[in-house]
């Protein structure tokens, strides 16, 4: 996460089952759906999305966790797309197009000065 980001948001999606995501701040706090609204953050939840949003994050690496709450008979794709809104203009460089089940994902954060008009 950038120095001084604004607001934080990771959104999933996947095809018809339940998901639990957790976000785990880089100070070990853990922030679920019950806990986004503290701090002006929030969460919202459709039949097959989820977005969690976090206000004033801390700076530092975070750990996004997706489980299934609901396992599905057979397997799912998820989508998992992360925003950040900051003073920052930044590259974000290292998806893949799969990762397995319990592979780590490291997300490369090039950050740059925007240009002033």
């Amino acid at each position: 996460m950038a120095e001084h980001a604004k607001t934080f948001n990771v959104y999933t999606s996947w095809q018809g089952s339940k998901l639990s995501t957790r976000l785990i701040g880089p100070n070990g706090n853990v922030i679920t759906d019950s806990q986004a609204g503290n701090n002006g953050g929030r969460y919202e939840a459709g039949k097959t999305f989820q977005m969690l949003e976090v206000k004033d994050p801390a700076s530092g690496a975070w750990n996004i966790e997706v489980s299934w709450a609901d396992t599905p008979p057979v397997p799912e794709q998820v989508n998992i797309s992360i925003a950040e809104k900051s003073d920052v203009f930044a590259w974000m460089n290292g998806f893949r197009p799969r990762y397995s089940v319990n592979e780590p994902v490291t997300i490369n954060v090039n950050r740059g000065k925007c240009s002033e008009q």
